[in-house]
Protein backbone atom coordinates (compact mmCIF):
# COMPACT_ATOMS: atom_id res chain seq x y z
CA UNK A 1 0.00 0.00 0.00
CA UNK A 2 1.20 3.41 -1.08
CA UNK A 3 2.24 5.22 1.88
CA UNK A 4 1.30 8.83 3.31
CA UNK A 5 1.56 11.80 0.98
CA UNK A 6 4.81 13.85 1.31
CA UNK A 7 4.28 16.97 3.32
CA UNK A 8 5.40 19.20 -0.06
CA UNK A 9 3.02 17.57 -1.67
CA UNK A 10 0.26 18.45 1.06
CA UNK A 11 1.09 21.83 0.96
CA UNK A 12 0.48 21.98 -2.57
CA UNK A 13 -2.50 20.54 -2.51
CA UNK A 14 -3.47 22.53 0.45
CA UNK A 15 -2.30 25.98 -1.73
CA UNK A 16 -4.12 25.06 -4.77
CA UNK A 17 -7.26 24.11 -2.64
CA UNK A 18 -7.02 28.21 -1.27
CA UNK A 19 -6.48 29.55 -4.71
CA UNK A 20 -9.51 27.52 -6.13
CA UNK A 21 -11.31 29.28 -2.95
CA UNK A 22 -9.92 32.39 -3.40
CA UNK A 23 -11.02 32.00 -7.08
CA UNK A 24 -14.91 31.00 -6.45
CA UNK A 25 -14.94 34.02 -3.49
CA UNK A 26 -13.97 36.25 -6.12
CA UNK A 27 -16.56 35.21 -8.63
CA UNK A 28 -19.20 35.11 -6.23
CA UNK A 29 -18.67 38.48 -5.08
CA UNK A 30 -18.60 40.00 -8.53
CA UNK A 31 -22.03 38.66 -8.99
CA UNK A 32 -23.08 39.98 -5.55
CA UNK A 33 -21.60 43.19 -6.64
CA UNK A 34 -23.55 43.61 -9.73
CA UNK A 35 -26.69 42.50 -7.71
CA UNK A 36 -26.14 45.16 -4.62
CA UNK A 37 -25.61 47.80 -7.07
CA UNK A 38 -28.97 47.18 -8.84
CA UNK A 39 -30.99 47.24 -5.18
CA UNK A 40 -28.91 49.84 -3.21
CA UNK A 41 -29.24 52.29 -6.44
CA UNK A 42 -28.48 56.11 -5.99
CA UNK A 43 -31.43 58.47 -5.83
CA UNK A 44 -32.08 59.73 -8.99
CA UNK A 45 -31.06 63.23 -10.10
CA UNK A 46 -34.74 63.74 -11.62
CA UNK A 47 -36.52 62.23 -8.60
CA UNK A 48 -39.74 64.33 -7.86
CA UNK A 49 -39.07 66.83 -5.28
CA UNK A 50 -42.28 66.38 -3.32
CA UNK A 51 -44.71 69.43 -4.60
CA UNK A 52 -47.69 67.97 -2.86
CA UNK A 53 -49.83 70.59 -1.19
CA UNK A 54 -49.56 69.00 2.68
CA UNK A 55 -46.21 67.51 3.72
CA UNK A 56 -45.17 65.63 7.34
CA UNK A 57 -44.00 67.50 9.67
CA UNK A 58 -40.26 66.82 9.71
CA UNK A 59 -37.89 67.33 12.97
CA UNK A 60 -34.18 67.28 12.49
CA UNK A 61 -31.81 66.35 15.46
CA UNK A 62 -28.34 67.62 14.95
CA UNK A 63 -25.95 66.68 17.97
CA UNK A 64 -22.87 68.12 18.00
CA UNK A 65 -19.71 68.29 20.26
CA UNK A 66 -16.84 70.38 19.68
CA UNK A 67 -17.32 70.77 15.88
CA UNK A 68 -17.67 74.54 15.74
CA UNK A 69 -15.80 74.88 12.57
CA UNK A 70 -18.37 72.02 10.45
CA UNK A 71 -20.97 74.08 11.84
CA UNK A 72 -20.54 77.24 10.10
CA UNK A 73 -20.71 75.52 6.37
CA UNK A 74 -22.95 72.59 7.09
CA UNK A 75 -25.95 74.68 8.88
CA UNK A 76 -26.89 77.05 6.20
CA UNK A 77 -27.49 74.04 3.85
CA UNK A 78 -29.95 72.83 6.87
CA UNK A 79 -31.62 75.73 7.62
CA UNK A 80 -31.71 76.82 3.86
CA UNK A 81 -33.82 74.01 3.35
CA UNK A 82 -37.58 74.60 1.42
CA UNK A 83 -39.63 72.00 3.62
CA UNK A 84 -42.41 73.92 4.60
CA UNK A 85 -43.08 71.97 7.52
CA UNK A 86 -39.56 72.07 9.41
CA UNK A 87 -38.52 71.61 13.01
CA UNK A 88 -34.47 72.01 13.91
CA UNK A 89 -33.43 70.89 17.19
CA UNK A 90 -29.86 71.22 17.37
CA UNK A 91 -28.60 70.05 20.58
CA UNK A 92 -24.98 70.97 22.33
CA UNK A 93 -23.37 67.54 23.86
CA UNK A 94 -21.35 69.47 26.40
CA UNK A 95 -18.73 70.91 23.76
CA UNK A 96 -15.73 72.70 25.25
CA UNK A 97 -15.31 74.83 22.09
CA UNK A 98 -17.69 77.28 20.36
CA UNK A 99 -20.53 74.95 19.19
CA UNK A 100 -22.87 75.98 21.74
CA UNK A 101 -22.55 79.80 20.32
CA UNK A 102 -22.61 78.61 16.66
CA UNK A 103 -26.08 76.82 17.36
CA UNK A 104 -27.42 79.73 19.44
CA UNK A 105 -26.69 81.81 16.91
CA UNK A 106 -28.06 79.88 14.21
CA UNK A 107 -30.88 79.08 15.96
CA UNK A 108 -32.76 82.82 15.15
CA UNK A 109 -32.21 82.35 11.05
CA UNK A 110 -35.06 80.35 10.64
CA UNK A 111 -38.74 79.87 12.52
CA UNK A 112 -38.93 76.69 14.28
CA UNK A 113 -35.26 75.98 15.18
CA UNK A 114 -34.04 76.22 18.92
CA UNK A 115 -31.22 74.73 20.87
CA UNK A 116 -30.34 72.19 23.51
CA UNK A 117 -27.53 72.78 25.57
CA UNK A 118 -26.38 69.08 27.68
CA UNK A 119 -24.10 69.66 30.77
CA UNK A 120 -24.08 66.20 31.76
CA UNK A 121 -23.74 62.29 30.75
CA UNK A 122 -26.52 60.52 32.30
CA UNK A 123 -24.88 57.26 33.62
CA UNK A 124 -25.38 54.41 31.27
CA UNK A 125 -25.48 56.80 27.99
CA UNK A 126 -22.98 57.05 25.02
CA UNK A 127 -22.83 61.23 24.70
CA UNK A 128 -23.98 61.13 21.13
CA UNK A 129 -26.29 58.71 21.56
CA UNK A 130 -27.84 60.44 24.51
CA UNK A 131 -27.74 64.03 22.84
CA UNK A 132 -29.80 62.31 19.83
CA UNK A 133 -32.43 61.01 22.31
CA UNK A 134 -32.56 64.29 24.16
CA UNK A 135 -33.10 66.21 20.73
CA UNK A 136 -36.05 63.63 19.60
CA UNK A 137 -38.00 63.68 23.14
CA UNK A 138 -38.16 67.25 22.61
CA UNK A 139 -39.09 67.04 18.95
CA UNK A 140 -42.67 67.25 17.77
CA UNK A 141 -42.45 65.70 13.96
CA UNK A 142 -44.20 62.93 12.48
CA UNK A 143 -40.97 62.18 10.54
CA UNK A 144 -37.53 62.15 12.29
CA UNK A 145 -34.09 62.95 11.01
CA UNK A 146 -30.91 61.69 12.43
CA UNK A 147 -27.95 63.71 11.15
CA UNK A 148 -24.09 64.31 11.79
CA UNK A 149 -23.30 68.39 12.31
CA UNK A 150 -20.81 68.32 9.51
CA UNK A 151 -23.36 67.11 6.84
CA UNK A 152 -24.18 69.32 3.97
CA UNK A 153 -27.86 69.06 2.22
CA UNK A 154 -28.66 70.26 -1.66
CA UNK A 155 -31.36 72.23 -2.38
CA UNK A 156 -34.92 70.09 -1.72
CA UNK A 157 -32.98 67.49 -0.41
CA UNK A 158 -35.73 66.97 2.59
CA UNK A 159 -38.26 67.21 0.42
CA UNK A 160 -37.41 64.40 -1.50
CA UNK A 161 -36.69 62.56 0.75
CA UNK A 162 -39.66 62.47 2.77
CA UNK A 163 -41.70 62.50 -0.75
CA UNK A 164 -40.17 59.18 -1.61
CA UNK A 165 -40.35 57.85 1.95
CA UNK A 166 -44.16 58.40 1.86
CA UNK A 167 -44.42 56.83 -1.53
CA UNK A 168 -43.15 54.04 -0.76
CA UNK A 169 -44.61 53.71 2.22
CA UNK A 170 -41.17 53.17 4.30
CA UNK A 171 -40.58 53.63 8.18
CA UNK A 172 -36.72 54.08 7.56
CA UNK A 173 -34.55 55.63 4.86
CA UNK A 174 -31.05 56.11 4.74
CA UNK A 175 -28.33 57.81 2.31
CA UNK A 176 -25.02 57.10 1.68
CA UNK A 177 -24.00 60.39 1.29
CA UNK A 178 -20.49 61.65 -0.76
CA UNK A 179 -17.70 61.63 0.93
CA UNK A 180 -15.92 65.02 0.54
CA UNK A 181 -11.87 63.65 0.77
CA UNK A 182 -8.58 64.95 -0.18
CA UNK A 183 -5.70 62.82 -1.33
CA UNK A 184 -4.91 59.57 -2.89
CA UNK A 185 -4.70 57.02 -0.09
CA UNK A 186 -7.84 58.50 1.67
CA UNK A 187 -10.29 58.48 -1.12
CA UNK A 188 -8.58 54.74 -1.63
CA UNK A 189 -9.29 53.36 1.83
CA UNK A 190 -12.94 54.98 2.18
CA UNK A 191 -13.66 53.74 -1.15
CA UNK A 192 -12.76 50.21 0.10
CA UNK A 193 -14.04 50.56 3.14
CA UNK A 194 -17.38 50.93 1.51
CA UNK A 195 -17.14 47.82 -0.82
CA UNK A 196 -16.52 45.50 2.44
CA UNK A 197 -19.59 47.34 3.92
CA UNK A 198 -21.47 46.69 1.46
CA UNK A 199 -20.55 43.14 -0.10
CA UNK A 200 -18.34 41.54 3.19
CA UNK A 201 -20.40 42.72 5.15
CA UNK A 202 -23.38 42.02 3.88
CA UNK A 203 -25.01 45.59 4.09
CA UNK A 204 -27.37 45.55 0.59
CA UNK A 205 -29.57 43.13 1.97
CA UNK A 206 -31.11 46.26 3.80
CA UNK A 207 -33.23 46.66 0.62
CA UNK A 208 -33.98 42.66 0.62
CA UNK A 209 -37.30 42.17 2.59
CA UNK A 210 -36.24 38.59 3.56
CA UNK A 211 -33.29 38.88 5.77
CA UNK A 212 -32.85 40.57 8.70
CA UNK A 213 -30.02 42.50 8.38
CA UNK A 214 -30.32 46.28 8.49
CA UNK A 215 -28.37 49.11 7.84
CA UNK A 216 -27.84 53.01 8.60
CA UNK A 217 -25.80 55.55 8.00
CA UNK A 218 -25.03 58.91 10.58
CA UNK A 219 -25.00 61.53 7.98
CA UNK A 220 -29.24 60.53 7.20
CA UNK A 221 -31.35 58.80 8.93
CA UNK A 222 -34.99 59.34 8.48
CA UNK A 223 -37.22 57.45 10.53
CA UNK A 224 -40.94 57.34 11.15
CA UNK A 225 -42.14 58.47 14.80
CA UNK A 226 -43.89 55.84 15.08
CA UNK A 227 -41.19 52.81 13.94
CA UNK A 228 -38.35 54.99 16.34
CA UNK A 229 -40.73 54.35 19.26
CA UNK A 230 -41.34 51.06 18.49
CA UNK A 231 -38.10 50.44 18.01
CA UNK A 232 -37.79 51.70 21.97
CA UNK A 233 -35.98 55.13 20.84
CA UNK A 234 -32.09 55.68 21.43
CA UNK A 235 -32.63 54.30 24.97
CA UNK A 236 -32.67 50.50 23.02
CA UNK A 237 -28.68 50.83 21.68
CA UNK A 238 -27.83 53.66 24.46
CA UNK A 239 -24.36 52.25 24.61
CA UNK A 240 -23.62 51.57 21.25
CA UNK A 241 -20.62 53.53 19.45
CA UNK A 242 -22.41 52.42 16.19
CA UNK A 243 -25.45 54.21 17.06
CA UNK A 244 -26.40 54.60 13.16
CA UNK A 245 -26.16 51.00 12.11
CA UNK A 246 -27.79 49.83 15.75
CA UNK A 247 -31.10 51.69 14.97
CA UNK A 248 -30.72 50.77 11.11
CA UNK A 249 -30.50 46.86 12.62
CA UNK A 250 -33.67 47.02 15.06
CA UNK A 251 -35.79 48.65 12.18
CA UNK A 252 -35.39 45.54 10.20
CA UNK A 253 -35.28 43.33 12.67
CA UNK A 254 -38.61 43.94 14.03
CA UNK A 255 -39.97 43.76 10.33
CA UNK A 256 -40.83 47.42 9.41
CA UNK A 257 -39.76 48.60 5.78
CA UNK A 258 -36.37 49.92 5.42
CA UNK A 259 -34.69 51.34 2.30
CA UNK A 260 -31.04 52.10 1.84
CA UNK A 261 -29.94 54.73 -1.12
CA UNK A 262 -27.11 56.25 -2.86
CA UNK A 263 -27.34 60.29 -1.79
CA UNK A 264 -24.35 61.37 -3.19
CA UNK A 265 -26.36 63.43 -5.54
CA UNK A 266 -28.33 65.06 -1.99
CA UNK A 267 -26.10 64.93 0.58
CA UNK A 268 -22.10 64.82 1.62
CA UNK A 269 -19.61 65.12 4.36
CA UNK A 270 -16.36 65.59 4.54
CA UNK A 271 -15.77 62.74 6.43
CA UNK A 272 -12.17 62.86 7.14
CA UNK A 273 -9.46 65.51 6.62
CA UNK A 274 -6.40 63.03 6.40
CA UNK A 275 -5.63 59.34 6.10
CA UNK A 276 -3.95 59.48 9.83
CA UNK A 277 -7.75 60.67 10.92
CA UNK A 278 -9.17 57.77 9.19
CA UNK A 279 -7.18 55.40 10.98
CA UNK A 280 -7.80 57.07 14.03
CA UNK A 281 -11.73 56.98 13.63
CA UNK A 282 -12.09 53.14 13.49
CA UNK A 283 -11.19 53.08 17.21
CA UNK A 284 -14.78 54.19 17.45
CA UNK A 285 -16.88 51.58 16.44
CA UNK A 286 -14.04 48.50 15.13
CA UNK A 287 -14.18 46.97 17.46
CA UNK A 288 -17.78 47.17 18.31
CA UNK A 289 -18.62 45.82 14.99
CA UNK A 290 -16.54 42.77 15.31
CA UNK A 291 -18.03 41.88 18.43
CA UNK A 292 -15.56 42.97 20.82
CA UNK A 293 -13.92 39.56 20.27
CA UNK A 294 -10.35 39.65 19.45
CA UNK A 295 -10.36 36.12 17.63
CA UNK A 296 -13.80 36.92 15.13
CA UNK A 297 -11.54 40.29 14.57
CA UNK A 298 -8.42 38.48 13.54
CA UNK A 299 -10.82 36.04 11.69
CA UNK A 300 -12.65 38.25 9.62
CA UNK A 301 -9.14 40.45 9.03
CA UNK A 302 -7.02 37.10 7.81
CA UNK A 303 -9.65 35.87 5.76
CA UNK A 304 -10.04 39.86 4.80
CA UNK A 305 -6.88 39.60 3.46
CA UNK A 306 -6.60 35.87 2.17
CA UNK A 307 -9.79 37.01 -0.31
CA UNK A 308 -8.86 40.73 -1.28
CA UNK A 309 -5.62 41.29 -1.43
CA UNK A 310 -4.63 37.26 -1.34
CA UNK A 311 -4.54 37.54 -5.15
CA UNK A 312 -2.38 40.17 -6.02
CA UNK A 313 0.69 39.13 -3.64
CA UNK A 314 0.44 35.52 -5.13
CA UNK A 315 0.34 36.69 -9.03
CA UNK A 316 4.18 36.63 -8.76
CA UNK A 317 4.77 33.57 -6.87
CA UNK A 318 2.67 31.23 -9.08
CA UNK A 319 2.87 29.71 -12.17
CA UNK A 320 0.41 27.80 -14.79
CA UNK A 321 -2.96 27.17 -13.91
CA UNK A 322 -2.64 28.48 -10.45
CA UNK A 323 -1.33 31.73 -11.78
CA UNK A 324 -4.27 32.17 -14.41
CA UNK A 325 -6.33 31.49 -11.23
CA UNK A 326 -5.12 33.89 -9.40
CA UNK A 327 -5.05 36.33 -12.14
CA UNK A 328 -9.07 36.16 -12.35
CA UNK A 329 -9.37 36.36 -8.80
CA UNK A 330 -7.48 39.99 -8.74
CA UNK A 331 -9.71 40.69 -11.88
CA UNK A 332 -12.54 39.98 -9.78
CA UNK A 333 -11.84 41.33 -7.33
CA UNK A 334 -11.09 44.69 -8.97
CA UNK A 335 -14.41 44.39 -10.62
CA UNK A 336 -16.27 44.55 -6.90
CA UNK A 337 -13.93 47.49 -6.16
CA UNK A 338 -15.16 49.16 -9.76
CA UNK A 339 -18.88 47.94 -9.18
CA UNK A 340 -19.45 49.12 -6.11
CA UNK A 341 -18.13 52.32 -6.17
CA UNK A 342 -18.91 53.43 -9.34
CA UNK A 343 -22.70 53.24 -8.25
CA UNK A 344 -21.98 56.08 -5.67
CA UNK A 345 -20.70 57.90 -8.40
CA UNK A 346 -16.82 57.89 -7.25
CA UNK A 347 -14.06 57.76 -9.73
CA UNK A 348 -12.67 54.55 -9.79
CA UNK A 349 -10.01 53.75 -12.30
CA UNK A 350 -6.81 55.53 -10.90
CA UNK A 351 -8.03 54.19 -7.39
CA UNK A 352 -7.76 50.24 -8.81
CA UNK A 353 -3.96 50.62 -8.85
CA UNK A 354 -3.68 50.90 -5.25
CA UNK A 355 -6.31 48.41 -4.40
CA UNK A 356 -4.24 45.38 -2.93
CA UNK A 357 -2.53 48.72 -0.63
CA UNK A 358 -6.12 50.14 0.36
CA UNK A 359 -6.93 46.37 1.61
CA UNK A 360 -4.09 45.99 3.67
CA UNK A 361 -4.42 49.54 5.50
CA UNK A 362 -8.16 49.09 6.43
CA UNK A 363 -6.97 45.56 7.80
CA UNK A 364 -4.09 46.67 9.65
CA UNK A 365 -6.50 50.01 10.52
CA UNK A 366 -9.21 47.33 12.32
CA UNK A 367 -6.31 45.40 14.04
CA UNK A 368 -4.97 48.43 15.73
CA UNK A 369 -8.02 49.70 16.72
CA UNK A 370 -9.54 46.26 18.11
CA UNK A 371 -5.55 46.19 19.79
CA UNK A 372 -5.92 49.24 21.67
CA UNK A 373 -9.91 49.05 22.77
CA UNK A 374 -8.10 45.46 24.63
CA UNK A 375 -5.36 47.45 25.61
CA UNK A 376 -7.17 50.66 27.11
CA UNK A 377 -10.30 48.77 28.01
CA UNK A 378 -12.59 50.57 26.52
CA UNK A 379 -12.75 53.61 23.34
CA UNK A 380 -12.27 56.95 23.33
CA UNK A 381 -15.54 58.98 21.89
CA UNK A 382 -15.88 62.77 21.67
CA UNK A 383 -13.34 63.03 24.59
CA UNK A 384 -15.29 60.92 27.24
CA UNK A 385 -13.70 57.46 27.84
CA UNK A 386 -16.23 54.38 27.98
CA UNK A 387 -15.03 51.17 29.64
CA UNK A 388 -15.69 47.70 27.52
CA UNK A 389 -17.88 46.77 30.19
CA UNK A 390 -19.86 49.57 29.55
CA UNK A 391 -20.22 48.79 25.96
CA UNK A 392 -20.77 44.94 25.86
CA UNK A 393 -23.74 45.49 28.26
CA UNK A 394 -25.33 47.51 25.04
CA UNK A 395 -25.14 44.50 22.98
Amino acid sequence: MPGPEPAPGRIRNLSFGLTVFVFVVGLVKLLEAVYAAWKVPAFSRDEPRGTEPHTPRLSVVVPARDEEAALEKALPTLLGQDYPDLEIVLVNDRSADGTGEVFDRFAGAREGTRVIHVEHLPEGWLGKNHAAYAGARSSTGEWLLFTDADARFRPGTLRRAVARAEADGLDHLTLVPRWDLSGYWLRGVVAFFYTVFLLYGGYYRANLPRYKKGAGVGAFNLIRRGAYEEIGTYKAFARRPDDDLALGGRVKRLGLRQRMLGGHHLVSVPWYGSLRDLVRGFEKNAFANLGYSLPRAALYSGCLLLVTVGPFAAVPFSTGLTRRLHLAAASAQLGVFAITNRSMGGRVLPLAVGYPVFGLIFTGALLRATLLALRRGGIYWRGTFYPTSLLRRGE
